[in-house]
């Protein structure tokens, strides 16, 4: 798939014909999220941490899902949690946390 990409990013920075400009970002994006997928396929660590165990984390994807869908929302830990039920704790962190532990 990522090889597809590279071809129709390849003629659109070549050829730039009309409308060029809505598609060459839209494509730049799948690029990074398919990178970013293989990356995260190749790890060999089963429980990854920092950023690559949080992409990683179900509950986590759904809060940046829904933060992504609302940009100009000023979230709380609140708010998130009711989107994500079951994602937010104050007495535990999820295992990409390393040892620290969630604000109070």
């Amino acid at each position: 798939m990522l090889g597809h990409l590279v071809s129709l990013l390849a003629t659109e920075l070549d050829l730039r014909r009309p409308g060029s400009d809505g598609i060459v970002f839209p494509l730049v994006d799948a690029m990074l999220l398919y990178i970013l997928r293989a990356w995260l396929d190749e790890r060999s660590d089963p429980a990854p941490s920092g950023w690559a165990g949080a992409l990683a984390d179900p509950a986590v994807g759904q809060a940046l899902h829904a933060m992504h869908a609302r940009l100009a929302h000023p979230w709380t830990v609140e708010q998130l949690a009711a989107v994500c039920p079951g994602w937010y704790s104050p007495s535990a962190s999820p295992p990409w946390w390393g040892s620290r532990r969630w604000p109070t």
